[in-house]
C-alpha cells in the first residue's frame, strides 16, 4: 500500500468545497423525496433510484480524488484492490483510501455509468422526456456516452468528479422541474 501524502491547502479547499455541494445536492435530494405524497412517490422512482446511486459515487469519490493520478500508481493500487479481496473479502473505507489511485476512478466511473444508464433507461427517461433540454447531447449531460469513455478517463479525478456532479445536478433540476410543473398552482 502507499503512503498518505499530505494534502496542499488548495486541494483541502476544493475537497471541501466540492463535498459541501455533494451534501447539500444529496440533502436537496432527500427533501425532495420525503416531501412527496404517497400517490407521488412512485412516479420519480426511475430516476430517483439512480440519483442515489450517483449520489453515494460522488461522495465517496471526492475523498479519493486527490491527489493526480499516476498510471503505474494506479495499476499498483488496482492489483492491491484484488490482493485485499482476496486475503480479507472486505472493502471499507480504508482500503479505499489504501488503493485511492484505482478507487477513485472506480467511483467517478461509476456516476458516469449510472447517469449514461439513467438516459439510456426508458422508464427514467419517460419521467424527465419533457423537460429535457433539446441540446442535451451539447450539455454534461452529453458526457456520458460509452464512446467517450476513454477520453473522460484522461481527466484528472477532479475534473471527471466536477463534471459528473454538473450532470448529476442538472438531472436533479430536470426531476424538480417536472413535480413543479405538475403542481397545482396556489389559488
Amino acid at each position: 500500500m502507499s503512503k498518505e501524502k499530505s494534502i496542499s491547502k488548495s486541494d483541502l479547499n476544493w475537497l471541501v468545497h466540492m463535498r459541501g455541494k455533494i451534501q447539500e445536492l444529496t440533502l436537496e435530494i432527500y427533501n425532495f423525496e420525503v416531501a412527496l405524497d404517497d400517490e407521488e412517490r412512485e412516479r420519480p422512482w426511475p430516476v430517483l433510484g439512480y440519483l442515489i446511486g450517483i449520489a453515494f459515487s460522488l461522495w465517496r469519490a471526492v475523498f479519493l480524488s486527490l491527489p493526480e493520478r499516476k498510471p503505474s500508481e494506479v495499476y499498483k493500487h488496482g492489483r492491491d484492490i484484488l490482493s485485499i479481496l482476496l486475503e480479507t473479502n472486505a472493502v471499507g473505507f480504508p482500503q479505499d483510501k489504501a488503493t485511492l489511485q484505482w478507487m477513485a476512478g472506480y467511483y467517478n466511473n461509476n456516476a458516469i455509468l449510472r447517469l449514461s444508464d439513467l438516459y439510456a433507461d426508458p422508464a427514467a427517461v419517460a419521467v424527465i422526456k419533457d423537460v429535457i433540454p433539446e441540446n442535451a447531447h451539447e450539455t454534461v449531460i452529453g458526457w456520458y456516452r460509452p464512446d467517450r469513455q476513454t477520453e473522460f478517463s484522461n481527466l484528472t479525478p477532479t475534473r471527471q468528479c466536477e463534471l459528473a456532479f454538473e450532470a448529476f445536478k442538472m438531472t436533479f433540476r430536470l426531476l424538480q422541474q417536472i413535480f413543479e410543473r405538475d403542481r397545482p398552482s396556489p389559488l
